[in-house]
């Protein structure tokens, strides 16, 4: 898997977006193992010189073993073990984007505290990396692909902090074959506020990659 994403389209689009001049400030929601986007987007930081990625990823294991990976490579990431958003503004177990879908093994939905391996893992980590970058409105570029169920949040959180001329790159919008990032990308579609560069559903589960315009 991590072999097909660094060697994919995608993949390549992400090494080549960060390795423009410029793009010195990335944010990531959802690393895994950190061998796929992760590994591109540290990659292309690394082959310029500088660059910094915060990249979060709420398993606890693969966290660890994500860190591992990019000290091992010698990658400017920094990993954080945390969930991309506060459990409050996680959906309630009533909420539609529940409905017809699998579990969501993470979170106790009634209670929106997470269960299982994930219980000690803290909240709000998209708004901690913003914290740690100092700057605000000065994102280069943001990758969101963490979470099926709270892809809005993250979004309205990260949008605003996304200069003119960055990025942000959606994966998994692809309704049919996932809930992650579709009505994201269908908010973007809209807003003029948003360039598209990229919409396909050819990638993966699809892919969307826009530039902010304003």
């Amino acid at each position: 898997s991590a072999e097909m994403t660094r060697s994919s389209e995608q993949g390549l689009y992400l090494f080549s977006l960060a390795l423009q001049e410029g793009i010195e400030r990335i944010l990531e929601g959802g690393a895994y193992w950190g061998q796929g986007s992760t590994l591109c987007l540290g990659l292309a930081l690394k082959a310029r010189g500088r660059g910094r990625l915060i990249s979060l990823e709420s398993h606890p294991v693969r966290a660890l073993r994500a860190q591992e990976f990019v000290k091992k490579n010698g990658l400017p990431v920094e990993m954080l073990n945390r969930f991309s958003v506060r459990f409050d503004e996680y959906p309630g177990a009533g909420d539609p984007i529940y409905r017809d879908w699998w579990d969501d093994h993470e979170m106790d939905r009634n209670a929106k505290r997470p269960v299982g391996e994930y219980a000690s893992v803290p909240d709000d980590g998209l708004r901690f990396a913003l914290a740690e970058f100092h700057l605000a409105n000065r994102l280069d570029l943001v990758l969101l692909d963490g979470s099926e169920y709270n892809a809005m949040a993250e979004y309205r959180i990260v949008a605003p902090q996304i200069r003119p001329g960055g990025y942000l790159v959606l994966d998994d919008t692809n309704p049919r074959r996932s809930r992650k990032n579709g009505v994201t990308a269908a908010t973007l579609r809209g807003d003029p506020a948003w360039e598209i560069l990229l919409d396909t559903y050819r990638m993966r589960n699809g892919t969307m990659i826009a530039s902010r315009r304003v």
